[in-house]
This record gives structure tokens, C-alpha cells and sequence, in this order.
């Protein structure tokens, strides 16, 4: 490896690894208390600056060095007590990290590229130079020398100020270079190990982890293959015990492996409390967040794709769900609203409920802002349940002015669908005058899912039962033939459409006397008619190969205990178009029955 691509392999190193920082020192600055007790966390926030700072410097990154040697100016301030934490400084310092974030991202985009930073270096220095005066500095008792003197971190500070005396203002220097000594590099106290700080980590790609997943998922495979055929070929007790023992440690593995792509749920959690600042903010509103459950684990592909669906709603119940200042105390409610995310495990889910203790919703509101907007008839008959469920209507606000925060009716259809889409359900409560609850039920994991395995056209196929509301057996006499596009069927009063897999797969099917219908329940209940369910099991998910990528209504395959590859079907998109053609027929149906 020639120099120049050492030195991009570092550069890019960092930028990685600096994501991490970025995101702790967010949480740092969200966490600072106006007019209370920071010192700790100040000194946290300085050796994040210190770091960042120091590491930019060494691989190159000299604009980003500088700006963050300025933002440490002011956070080496609020240390020394100098200045007091206000809600203004932390804005500012909220503003520098949200551009250290843009440049991070910019810099990965195109390594040598440049950013204008003149405008937060002109308010960190601003907000440096608002309180404190010279002589202030000066009048810094002298009995905080012993503990900066003992203490690592302020020691390798005079060691960097004394490297960038030209970049620091003279008066600040000459204030560290009286109170702080040299300190010997063996006179410094050694920091006690903590009883975790053994758990070390490394960085690993997450497609190497995937490779070893599918290997070891092949490995299952087979193993299952041998233990459900072991009494056929293998007569000698020690064989069959050793096949029985393999395949505990085959599974064991698995669940290892998968472990692997786990992450706890606090950065996603976390991100909520910038969220929550500034739509309050924003608002005029006084709001309280609550995390529960941060060190929650969840599958590394679920939590990216889980931001979007979580802003959303917490945007949506600052909006929303939160009465005025005003309104509470009129209420007899406390002035400050409150918002909890938690997140938990149930049986293998991931759980997170959003519930905040607002005005809750009208149902009668929503029915009537749904007639109006045509989403329904004038002649539906709907529980209060189903009534709440049309907030997830694509288009659906109660709001008659769209603003910043909300308004245009797409927030809550794009949580509906991307959790749908992670093979998941949303759930929402509600009590008027009390508050609101949303619950987002999800897999663990995206890589083994819970399927059932389904004949259809003498072939195997796999819907992942998160998907699968009931199955039903239902006659063929009450089965209504509608045109060539669906059937219809009345549920329990409720008129659903009703589709051939077979017929979606390319062959005519007509119907038998009794039929096994799966209900599918999403923003639309239907049903689809199968030949034959045959099992349910857990099942490896495979990327489908180029010739298959993209098709719809398959989200990819598996391979069964047989050895065969099986399709995973996605019903919800496999008759999207079958439903789109027959909605305007069951609307029909719907004024007429």
C-alpha cells in the first residue's frame, strides 16, 4: 500500500468512527441543564471536542480542526464555570455539531472538499466572549489548580494549547499557562478499570456478517436435512446422539451469529430528544421526553429503517396530541406535556409504544374529517377502533392549514407503510382528555422470520406469517364472482375481495366447494385463496438472485429442509394492483349491502 492510500484508508477511518462521536456529543448537549449541576457532563463534552479536534488535525482534516478548536474555546469556558449554560450556547453548540455532521457527510462524498464556516465560528466566538471579561478569568480562585493538575484530560490541554498558541487568544493562554502546571507523564494518576471496560469491540463490515450468516444458515439446512432423516440410514445410538447434539450447537450458532447484527434501540431513542426540542420549541410548547427501554436490541436493518416512522409520530403527538400551555392548565393537567418512547421484547417482537398524555382524539372528528374528504361513505358503519385507524389513510390531516410540522396528511400513511413493510403492524389507543398510545409491533430480525409454507400449482411457497390476520374455510356458494377482477365475501359483515394465488401465479383456478382463504388485514382487508397450507416453521431469508431482483410480490427465498429453494411472497404487494382494480367495486358493494 503506496502513501496516498494509507493515507485515504485513515482519513476514511475516521470519518466512520467519527459518526459515533457526533452522535454522543448531541446527546451530551441535549442533556445539559440550564442553571443546574454539569460538571461531569461538561467534562465529557470537552474530551469528545478534544478528541474530534485532535484526531481531524492528525489525518489532515484542518477546516474541521479548526472550527472544532473554536467550539472548544467555548466549551473550556462552560468547564471553568466562566460561562453558564444557557438555552442560547446550547443552541449554538446544537448548531456546530449539526454542521461537523454536514461536512463528516461531505467529506465521504469528495475527500477534498471545503465548507463555509464562517458563520458558526462568528457565533461560538460570540458566545465565548458574552460573559466572562479578562479580569474574571484572572479572579479564578486558585484552589481549582490541584484538581485540574491531577486530572489526565487537563493535562494533555496545556499540551495542545501549547501547540496552537498562534490559534488561541493570548489572555486565555496566559490564564492556563498560571494555573496549570506540567504535570510528568509518570506522576499522572492511572484511571481505574472498570469491570466492563474489557468488553473491547471492532468494526466489521455488516456483508461479512451476512456471508457468515448464509453460510451458517446453509449449515442449519443441511443439519435438519440429517436429523429429520436419521432413523432411516443411521441404526448405532452414538451416530443419532451425536446428530441430536449437533444440531442444538448448529442452532446455538445461529442465534450467535444473528446476535451479531443486533444493536440496542438508545441511538435511535436518543435522536428523539433533538426531535423533541425543536418541534417544542417550534410550538411554543413546554415537553418532558421519557426513554425506556434504550438498551432494547434490535436488528441492525430494522433500526435504520426505523428513524423515519419515529419522527413522525413524535413530530405528530407534539403537534397533535399536546394541548397549549394554556389548554393544559385550563385542563387541570400539569403545564408540561409528556412524552414516553419505550421499547421492549415480547416473545420474539420488538415492542415500542409512543403515548403521550394529551387531549387524545375525537372520533367523531375524524369520521366526519373522513366523509368530508371523501375516504368514506356517508352511510359507514365503523367501530371507534376502525374510525382511529383512517389517521393511516394516505392524505388523511385534521388540520385545515398546513405548516412546518404538519398538515399535508402523509406523516402517519408513511409510518403505516414503512412498518408494513418491515413485515410489521401499527397499533393506536386513544382516550379523549387523557392521551394517545401508538404501538409499533416488529421482528427481532429481518434475516429468520416465521413463515407459512403453502401448495400452490404442486409447488412451495412461503408467506412470512406476520402477514397471515386468520385463515378461514369458506364455501364456495358464498363466494360472489365480481367481473373478472375479484370476489367478493362478507366477513363477519364486512365485505372483503377475495383472490386466486394460483390465478396470480398464471393458472385459471376455479373455485371448490370448500375453500382456504388467508386473510391478509393491512390499510385494506382481502383474502387470498390457496390450495393447500401444509406447515409453519422458521424459515432463512435469502437475497434473490439478479433475474429475480425487484419483481413484485417476492421479497426473496428460502431453502427448505428438502434442499429445494422456495419463493417468499409478499402478499401485500403481490395484489396491490388486484386491489387498486377492485376498490371502486367494493365501495359499490359496501352503499348497497
Amino acid at each position: 500500500m503506496d502513501d496516498l492510500e494509507f493515507e485515504l484508508e485513515i482519513k476514511n477511518d475516521f470519518l466512520e468512527e467519527s459518526e459515533d462521536l457526533l452522535t454522543n456529543a448531541e446527546n451530551a448537549f441535549l442533556q445539559l441543564v440550564v442553571g443546574g449541576e454539569n460538571q461531569e457532563l461538561l467534562d465529557e463534552i470537552f474530551r469528545l471536542a478534544h478528541n474530534l479536534k485532535g484526531t481531524s488535525k492528525a489525518v489532515g482534516f484542518d477546516q474541521l480542526s479548526h472550527l472544532t478548536h473554536i467550539a472548544e474555546n467555548l466549551i473550556l469556558k462552560l468547564k471553568e464555570g466562566s460561562l453558564e449554560v444557557t438555552d442560547p450556547i446550547v443552541t449554538v453548540l446544537l448548531k456546530f455539531k449539526d454542521l461537523v455532521t454536514t461536512i463528516i457527510f461531505g467529506l465521504k462524498d469528495n475527500i477534498d472538499a471545503e465548507f463555509d464556516i464562517t458563520t458558526i465560528v462568528q457565533e461560538l466566538e460570540d458566545a465565548t466572549e458574552q460573559k466572562a471579561s479578562v479580569a474574571e478569568i484572572k479572579e479564578t480562585p486558585d484552589i481549582q489548580m490541584e484538581d485540574q493538575v491531577s486530572a489526565p484530560v487537563e493535562a494533555e490541554v496545556e499540551a495542545e494549547v501549547q501547540i496552537e498558541v498562534e490559534a488561541v487568544d493570548p489572555v486565555i493562554f496566559k490564564e492556563e499557562t498560571t494555573q496549570v502546571a506540567p504535570t510528568p507523564i509518570n506522576t499522572i494518576p492511572k484511571k481505574e478499570k472498570k469491570a466492563n471496560d474489557s468488553n473491547e469491540s471492532i468494526r466489521v463490515n455488516l456483508s461479512k456478517i451476512d456471508e457468515v450468516t448464509d453460510l451458517i444458515g446453509e449449515l442449519v439446512i443441511l443439519q435438519t436435512a440429517i436429523f429429520q432423516r436419521r432413523f432411516e440410514f443411521i441404526k448405532d445410538e452414538v451416530s443419532i446422539k451425536t446428530i441430536t447434539t449437533m444440531e442444538k450447537l448448529f442452532k446455538d450458532l445461529q442465534d450467535q451469529t444473528l446476535s451479531l447484527r443486533m444493536l440496542p434501540i438508545k441511538n435511535a431513542f436518543q435522536k428523539m430528544n433533538r426531535i423533541v426540542r425543536d418541534t417544542s420549541a417550534q410550538l411554543n410548547k413546554d415537553v418532558h421526553l421519557s426513554l425506556v427501554g434504550e438498551e432494547t436490541e434490535v436488528d441492525k436493518t430494522v433500526l435504520e429503517r426505523l428513524s423515519d416512522p419515529l419522527v413522525h409520530i413524535v413530530r405528530n403527538s407534539l403537534d397533535h396530541g399536546l394541548e397549549s400551555t394554556e389548554d393544559r392548565v385550563k385542563a387541570g393537567k400539569d403545564p408540561k406535556g409528556s412524552v414516553e418512547l419505550m421499547a421492549y421484547h415480547e416473545g420474539n417482537k420488538l415492542i415500542i409504544q409512543i403515548t403521550d398524555d394529551g387531549k387524545g382524539i375525537d372520533p367523531n372528528i375524524i369520521f366526519n374529517k373522513a366523509i368530508e374528504k371523501g375516504v368514506i361513505p356517508e352511510t359507514a358503519k365503523m367501530s371507534e377502533s376502525e374510525i382511529l385507524q383512517l389517521i393511516f389513510h394516505p392524505g388523511f390531516s385534521t388540520k385545515e392549514q398546513v405548516s412546518e410540522v404538519s398538515g399535508r396528511g402523509v406523516g402517519m400513511d408513511v409510518v403505516k407503510t414503512n412498518i408494513e413493510d418491515l413485515g410489521g403492524e401499527v397499533k393506536l389507543m386513544s382516550k379523549l382528555g387523557e392521551g394517545t398510545s401508538i404501538k409499533i409491533i416488529l421482528p427481532l430480525t429481518l434475516t429468520i422470520i416465521d413463515a407459512l409454507v403453502i401448495r400452490s400449482l404442486q409447488k412451495k411457497v412461503v408467506l412470512p406469517l406476520s402477514q397471515v390476520h386468520e385463515i378461514v374455510i369458506v364455501n364456495s356458494k358464498d363466494i360472489e364472482s365480481f367481473s373478472n377482477m375479484a370476489c367478493l365475501y362478507k366477513l363477519r359483515g364486512e365485505v372483503v375481495p377475495i383472490f386466486s394465488l394460483n390465478a396470480k401465479l398464471g393458472e385459471a383456478d376455479n373455485l371448490k366447494v370448500k375453500n382456504t382463504v388467508i386473510i391478509i388485514k393491512g390499510a385494506t382487508t382481502f383474502g387470498v385463496i390457496v390450495d393447500e397450507i401444509l406447515f409453519q416453521q422458521q424459515i432463512v431469508i435469502k437475497k434473490l438472485g439478479d433475474d429475480m431482483a425487484g419483481r413484485p410480490g417476492i421479497m426473496g427465498s428460502a431453502i427448505m429442509s428438502d434442499g429445494k429453494p422456495s419463493l417468499i411472497l409478499d402478499f401485500f404487494d403481490l395484489f396491490k394492483s388486484n386491489m387498486k382494480q377492485s376498490r371502486s367495486n367494493i365501495v359499490n358493494k359496501r352503499l348497497t349491502a
